[in-house]
Formats: structure tokens, sequence, C-alpha cells
């Protein structure tokens, strides 16, 4: 049972092979995100009563502040003993206690507060995979690290603001260990960035760029959008490894590009869930190491590089490529909950 559309508002992918696909301008790169979208993901229905779960349409920052809204579906589950499932797309952590019986998918969480309730699921990006992963027999001395995107600071108000936000969270966190994790992503990749380029383990690939180049209202020069997505598809594709880290939220758009491009993700853990960790053994097609550790960063990859026999890395983008295609691109992923697996066990 899905619930009443809200006029003005989109409604959730998960609805996308059903009310149609929207394509928001504002978003770019993303109108090949969904083209996997052929068949519904659940069959609707008319009457509560013949209904398992009960779809809230919209995601959850568009309906947070409408307690109309949610008051009529929280009063919807209870009479009909049915569970609600919600989407909570994008980079808020907070835990939702508005509805007594929910379902919540959810992009950004830190592990310390994951709810039994909550799903993590995969950033709504575009399978970028075009050729088979490089067929070298001999891992390189020195393997390539790719960073392309916003990694520098616009103006010095800029710096000012990002620099202010990132000691308080460190400064918290003298009292609470888990506010180290809650850093703004910008001055967090500045630093993590400052110390591969100190790294002779690794051969920088790096793209800085002063704006996050995904949106219409963030990138440096829409005009030149096609050139700055050739560049960042280029700048993963020509490595082995790609940085990945979050944002303000805590998950990361590119880990899943790297991913689809069968690539390997050089992630820092900043106390992340990530998907569907029951089954993918994300440690065999990933290299992470926690933000906590990072002062050994250098030593722990070296350790981690020179384990790794000559056919090892082959094998290793192989499975990247492998669990993103089945497991985490996004129809994969719906794929997999709602046709798979047992909601009523959350």
């Amino acid at each position: 049972y899905i619930s009443d559309l809200i006029g003005g508002l989109s409604h959730i992918p998960l609805l996308f092979p059903v009310l149609g696909i929207i394509n928001k301008k504002t978003h770019l790169f993303q109108d090949k995100t969904f083209i996997n979208f052929n068949d519904p993901f659940f069959e609707i229905v008319k009457d509560i009563d013949e209904s398992d779960f009960i779809l809230i349409s919209h995601n959850y920052r568009f309906i947070k502040n409408n307690a109309t809204y949610i008051n009529k579906y929280e009063e919807l589950s209870k009479a009909s003993r049915k569970k609600i499932i919600l989407f909570d797309y994008g980079d808020d952590d907070e835990n939702i206690k508005c509805f007594s019986n929910v379902i919540v998918f959810k992009t950004s969480q830190y592990r310390y507060k994951k709810m039994n309730n909550e799903i993590i699921m995969p950033a709504y990006v575009e399978d970028l995979f075009s050729t088979n992963p490089s067929e070298d027999k001999v891992k390189p001395q020195v393997p390539s690290v790719a960073f392309c995107g916003w990694s520098k600071y616009k103006d010095l108000k800029n710096e000012i603001i990002f620099k202010l936000r990132s000691k308080f969270f460190i400064f918290i966190s003298i009292f609470d260990k888990t506010y180290v994790y809650r850093q703004p992503g910008l001055p967090l990749r500045i630093n993590i960035l400052s110390r591969l380029k100190k790294m002779k383990s690794v051969k920088q690939n790096f793209i800085f760029r002063k704006t996050f180049s995904g949106h219409v209202e963030t990138i440096e020069n829409l005009n030149d959008s096609l050139k700055f997505r050739e560049e960042y598809i280029k700048n993963i594709q020509e490595s082995d490894f790609a940085l990945c880290l979050k944002g303000d939220g805590n998950y990361s758009l590119r880990f899943y590009e790297v991913l689809s491009l069968g690539k390997i993700p050089f992630f820092i853990d900043t106390d992340c869930v990530l998907p569907i960790e029951e089954i993918i053994p994300y440690k065999d097609f990933i290299f992470s190491i926690d933000f906590k550790d990072i002062s050994n960063i250098d030593v722990k990859f070296s350790n981690f590089y020179n384990s790794l026999k000559d056919e090892d890395l082959l094998a290793m983008k192989k499975k990247s490529r492998y669990y993103f295609e089945n497991y985490l691109r996004i129809d994969k992923f719906f794929n997999y909950y709602f046709k798979n697996r047992n909601l009523d066990a959350y």
C-alpha cells in the first residue's frame, strides 16, 4: 500500500518502475542511474488490508516537518498493524522516532548509533563500467591512487568557516570519541590528501577542485560539466585505487562509482556501515583504514599492498565489479531486499 503523493514533491526511486522515472535536472550525471528500473520491485494494492507493508512515497527530508502527514500514516500503521517502509536518503544520520513501527532505508549512518530497524543502502550512482578490468598479470611496484573532486577551499571565508566547524567537532571528541568521525567532509578530505601526497608507497593521481561538481548550484562552471565528468571517470579508470571517504553525510557516492568501474576503494572508515555486510566480503576487494588510525596510513597501506601477490590485485578489481553489478547497483539492491529478503525481520 503506497501513501498519497503530495503535490510538488518527487516520489522515491523505488516507485520509478510504477509511477515513472524523475530525472532531477539539479543533480548532474544521474540520468542513467535508473535505466535498469524496468519491473516493479513489489505489487501495489489499493486495499491496505491486502498489503504486507505501507510505503511512504516521499523521501523523509521532504515530509519530516509535515506533522499532519506523519500522524496520518502513524495512525494507519497502528490501525492496520502494518509496518511502514521509509527512505531517508541523504546526509542526515538522525534516528527516526516519529513512527513507532518503521523500517528505514538510509545512506548516512554511524555504526555506533545504527538502530536494528535501519537498513544501509547504496548511493544512487550510474553504472560506469565500460571495459573489463586490466588484465595485467604483474601488480605495479608503486600503485596509483586516484582522487578527483572538491578538495580546495573556495575562498578565505569558506576556509575559516570549515576550519571552525572542524575544530568544534575535534574539541567535542575530547568528551565524546564518536565526534572525531563527524567532522565536515571538506577539511577531512584535505587532511587525508595531504597525508597521501607525502606517501612514497603510492603514485598520486589527484585533481583538486574548489566545489562539488555533481550539482548545478555548486559546479564551478556548468558549461564544462561534461568535461568535468569525463575527467572524473578517467581519473578513476587510470588508477588502481581511488580515495573514498565521507562528505558531510557518513557515506560516499564515489565509493560505488569506483566499484562500478572495477577499481579498488582506498576507503577511510569513519565508523561506516556498508550495505549488505552480512553477505558481501568487503575486505576482499577494498583497502580500509579506520580514521582514528590515520597517522599510520603509510605503514598500513604498505603492509597491505606488499602482502598481495601479482594476481591478487586483478582478483580484487574483478570482485569489486562483481559485487557492484550483482548487489550494490541500486536496482540489484532493491531486488535483493524486496524480492529475496524477509523485511518482517526488521
